[in-house]
Parts: C-alpha cells; structure tokens; sequence
C-alpha cells in the first residue's frame, strides 16, 4: 500500500506514503539500511514511494493518531448538482466520494465524518472483519447476477446502471452508524474486476470526470461498474501520483472476463488530455517514455534507486518497462 501511494479520500488527507517517517531497508547487496528525513534523505525520498524496486522494507515508522469513530452516510444525489459544487461538498466532510454508474444521471455519494460522541463500546476483531470481508451478502450475489447479465448482453448497461444506483446507495453506507475506523473504511469487493485509476489536477476534476462519462456514452462501451471518485491531498514525495498537486481520483472498473481494453483506453485517452498520473498498483498502458515527462524529480528517484541496486535486481520485467524505457528522455527534461 505505501509502495504505491494507495489512499482514502478527503480534500486534507494525503495518500499512505505521506505518513510514513523512517524505513529499514534491505539492499540488493544485503546491507540493512536505516532512513528517514535525517539519515540518508534523498535515499529515504525513493523508499517512500518506490514500487518495490528499491529493496525491501522490513519495517517502518508511520505517524498516527489515537484511535477514533467514524459515523457514515450515503444518498443518491443528481451527478450535475454535485458536481457543479465539488469543493462546496468536500469541505463539509472529512471524508467525501461519490461513485456515478455512467449511464445514470445520478451519483451515489458516501461521506464519514468524526464521531463527537461516546465511541462504539465493541470492536470487531481480526478474525471477525476477515469474517465479514468475506460474506457475501444478497446485494453482492445480485450485483453479480448483473454484471455476468450485462456481459452476455452489452446493451443492458444503461437499464442496470439506473437500478444499480439505487441499490447501491442503500448498501454502501448505513446513515446514522457509528464504527471504529478501521471496521468503517474497508469495503468488502466480493465480485472480481480489473481496476484502472488515474489522478488528475483538482482544479479540472469535475471536467475530467464528465467528459470520461461523456466518452463511455458516446462509444456505448458496456460496463456495470460505477466510476469511483475522491479527493487526495498533494505532497512532495518523487513519485506520488500527487507529487506537487492537491489532486482527485477517478477509478473505472470492469467485471473480469468482459473486455477491459476498449474501456480503459478510451478513458486512459480522457485522464491523459487532463494530465492525469496513473495509479501504481492498477492498470495503465504507460512506460518509462511516459513517466520521466510526468514526474519532476523522476532522475533523483532514478539516481536513488540505481546507487542502491545498479544491477537492476529487484526490477521484474514490468519494472523494467517503468524504471530503464526512455531514460534518454527523462536526462534531457
């Protein structure tokens, strides 16, 4: 999660990485390595964020805050009415995403906010929230019917969308619960799908995510998945998607087994022309060409990462393609 900036949602929240304080690190030469912002600096900036392609961090300091309640709320709102006051939103909320099925003409918005109250006096365990990760509940079982539905007969998408959003603004969100953090933010994601994700300049949200919806209409490209959006604070770390920019995400799904590559291009076309970064751990169709224009301290993080591992050990032949295609174009910029 920290290798690739994974992250929530919130106009003053930044991604994982951002919380972290010190690394050890394990070297392709074996050597145990100690890192943070005064010892090594420039070697503990790649380690924040590296894709694995540094070494191996065997343990590492992040910085915390006591344990706290969430309360949670969700609602079907028309997509134009949120999206003409996005920030307005936002800011009320610690917490703020909506999810918009692309061809309805509503949103499903979900907020979590700090609970002022006496906190939950029970809390689910490991073994109880692995438990109910893995139910699957009857919603789950018919968004499942659906998208297998939707597969067989594409042009089903636009009916389903409709009835989806109202399904899922019913389940996604219990308005009035109360829960500890870590049993509120996860969502169990029982139906398999392929996942691409970009995160585009704040300013020019709203714009992206309508004309990414505008494009799926206009190409009738089928899908059953909404379209997931969020707000994620800008940094300063070498290669976070956020890197010198408070940002928003915009996450398109596709159920596995139906075709991936004719919606993600077509979006992945839209998040580019808005200067969109992909996320790392999701798909994206980018190589090193692409990066060393993208980033503005790609060739610190390569000097970094090349001191501590010149013979390339932990780049797999996907990391290849990230860190060693169009250097020659990164050392120019």
């Amino acid at each position: 999660a920290i290798g690739t900036g994974t992250h929530g949602t919130g106009l003053t929240l930044g991604s994982l990485s951002t919380m972290v304080t010190g690394v050890t690190l394990v070297t392709a030469s074996g050597e145990i390595l100690k890192l943070d912002r005064n010892n090594d600096p420039e070697l503990f900036e790649a380690a924040r964020l590296s894709v694995g392609s540094i070494g191996v961090i065997t343990r590492f300091r992040l910085k915390l805050v006591p344990s706290f309640a969430l309360t949670e709320q969700s609602y079907v709102a028309p997509a134009d009415q949120i999206l003409d006051d996005l920030e307005g939103f936002a800011r009320v909320h610690r917490h703020f995403e909506f999810f918009w099925f692309p061809y309805a003409d509503q949103v499903v918005v979900k907020t979590l906010d700090p609970w002022q109250g006496e906190p939950p006096t029970r809390a689910l365990d490991i073994h109880a929230m692995k438990a109910r990760g893995e139910r699957v509940s009857r919603d789950e079982k018919l968004f499942g019917t659906i998208c297998r539905f939707v597969k067989a007969v594409p042009r089903s998408s636009a009916f389903f969308h409709r009835l989806l959003t109202r399904q899922m603004a019913a389940g996604e969100a219990k308005p009035g619960r109360v829960r500890w953090s870590w049993e509120t933010f996860p969502s169990a994601r029982n139906t398999r799908f392929n996942e691409m994700e970009y995160a585009v300049p704040r300013p020019v949200a709203a714009e992206a995510i309508r004309a990414v919806v505008a494009r799926i209409r206009k190409d009738k490209i089928p899908t059953a998945f909404p379209i997931e959006f969020r707000f994620v604070q800008g940094d300063d770390i070498w290669l976070s998607p956020f890197h010198g920019r408070d940002s928003a995400t915009l996450s398109v799904h596709q159920f596995a087994g139906m075709d991936q590559d004719r919606l993600f291009r077509a979006c992945e076309d839209v998040f580019r022309a808005f200067e969109g970064r992909p996320h790392w751990g999701k798909q994206h169709n980018l190589t090193g060409r692409d990066f060393a224009w993208m980033y503005p301290e790609w060739r610190r993080f390569q000097a970094a990462r090349r001191r501590v591992d010149p013979e390339g050990k932990f780049l797999s032949p996907y990391l290849t393609s990230l860190f060693e295609t169009g250097m020659t174009a990164g050392a120019e910029s």
